[in-house]
């Protein structure tokens, strides 16, 4: 009778100890990039209806318990998610790729990310080609009627003078100017040249007083054999209707008839009138400017990273004469990657 009875409690042990067991599959594996095939860290892999999950370290690697026939998920912003169903505790690795689709739908903000949805403020984009930045010669002519709500005017005719941006209209009787942000930095939109710049996004919510003007310029690529683009152009610009006034002697019959001292001879006795058209000011004064501009751009990458480099030279007349704008540009970006490991002990 007590065999009976060991028997029947060493048979129930058994059948318990079968879910423990199955609760002990530990699964490892390694996570890359699908393109360079590259270690991707901070892999979120998790347990697909549970909570338990982890995330890959800097080699990619993954370490995670489930059971058999659990489905592990990974995913990360910018790659598409995978799903693998667990069938034994061999290494599950995997190779995801980008997910251009997913990438549009997050916003960086200047103070973080976050999701189209999610985000309540009204975004707008503009990207390099709506820019037309080889024909604009500052950022701001740019981005001048290109998106709603965003006005640029030109604060005078001195080409020296940067453009004024209002994001949310006069809101303050101090300072309208919205925040710039290039490139993740704090900067000066007219110290970028348009030709560098890849979007531009403006952030018209409670950010800041002014609103938010994201720049982003333009960047290589890893794997990406060397390009060189070279951009040239000239243009003019004029002032298209004169005033229409009096020359001299139509100024001076005016002045006598009315008796206006302003002429110089209309109070005088026996003046003899001005006579002859004068001198045209505006003539004078104003003039056809011309308009100089050159970028020179190469970029590349490799498997360890990736750069840009450009450089630009703007040589622009003013209407008035003796007033002109020249400048240089240069630019570098780069984004490098090493491939030493280390290790904790």
């Amino acid at each position: 009778m007590s065999k009976k009875i060991h028997f029947l409690l060493f048979f129930f042990l058994c059948l318990a100890s079968i879910p423990l067991v199955a609760q002990n599959i530990e699964v490892k594996g390694v996570v890359t990039e699908a393109t360079t095939n590259e270690p991707l860290p901070g892999v979120t892999v998790k347990v697909k209806g549970k909570d338990t999950g982890t995330v890959t370290n800097m080699d990619g690697k993954y370490t995670v318990k489930a059971n058999k026939g659990d489905i592990l998920v990974f995913s990360t912003i910018g790659m598409k998610s995978i799903e693998h169903t667990i069938s034994s505790n061999a290494p599950i690795n995997v190779s995801m790729e980008e997910d251009n689709v997913a990438l549009e739908q997050v916003v960086v903000i200047g103070y973080g990310t976050a999701k189209k949805s999610h985000l309540s403020g009204a975004v707008s984009s503009v990207g390099a080609k709506e820019l037309n930045g080889a024909v604009a010669t500052n950022a701001g002519t740019a981005l001048q009627g290109k998106i709603a709500g965003v006005s640029v005017t030109s604060t005078s005719g001195d080409p020296n003078e940067g453009m004024t941006i209002n994001v949310r209209g006069i809101s303050s009787l101090s300072s309208n100017d919205p925040l710039y942000v290039i490139d993740g930095s704090f900067g000066d939109l007219s110290m970028v040249d348009p030709s560098d710049i890849a979007s531009i996004e403006v952030l018209k919510d409670a950010a800041a007083a002014g609103g938010v003007v994201l720049v982003t310029t333009k960047s290589g690529r890893k794997d990406m054999p060397t390009k060189l683009e070279v951009n040239f152009f000239t243009g003019f610009s004029q002032t298209p209707k004169k005033l229409k006034v009096f020359n001299g002697e139509e100024y001076s019959r005016f002045a006598r008839y009315y008796k206006l001292s302003a002429d110089g001879y209309g109070n005088e006795v026996d003046a003899v009138p001005f006579v002859g058209e004068g001198t045209d000011w505006q003539e004078v004064m104003l003039r056809t400017a011309m308009t100089y501009k050159a970028n020179a751009n190469i970029s590349g990458g490799s498997k360890t990273g990736s750069y840009s480099a450009s450089a630009s030279y703007l040589n622009k007349e003013g209407i008035l004469r003796n007033t002109s704008h020249e400048s240089y540009n240069i630019r570098l970006k780069s984004d490098y990657r090493s491939e030493e490991r280390f290790s904790r002990n």
